[in-house]
């Protein structure tokens, strides 16, 4: 035996109409609520200008002033990848750190030299 829906009645169909605009109507509440919550380059620069700091994209390894960052990543959808990944931090910290890699760099430079010199000083 066939399976056959049975039309519904005018009434009915207003009714179901109506239920699916409400819930369209939720779902898309739903979604403009969650994506308030969404990063954006405009957020982050405003929230490392506050802290008076500024943004460090590790996987890259490049520091970029609020205003740079604004500039250069503004156009992003909201919610992109690359603002979870980046860091609102102290440059100071980026000013260390290349300190730190230019007396690693001297001391293997040095070093290096040392070996040369010793190896032509024994010919």
């Amino acid at each position: 035996m066939r399976d056959y829906s049975i039309p519904l009645t005018a009434a009915e169909l207003e009714q179901k109409r109506k239920a699916d605009l409400e819930e369209s109507e939720r779902r898309l509440a739903a979604e403009e609520e969650e994506q308030k919550g969404w990063l954006t380059a405009e957020k982050l620069a405003e929230n490392a200008r506050l802290r008076h700091a500024w943004i460090y994209d590790p996987q890259i390894r490049r520091w970029y002033t609020p205003e740079e960052f604004k500039q250069v990543y503004g156009s992003y959808y909201p919610g992109h990848h690359l603002f979870n990944q980046v860091k609102i931090k102290d440059p100071n910290e980026g000013v260390e750190a290349g300190y730190k890699q230019i007396e690693n760099l001297q001391r293997r430079l040095l070093a290096f030299s040392k070996k040369v010199m010793e190896y032509y000083r024994g010919k």
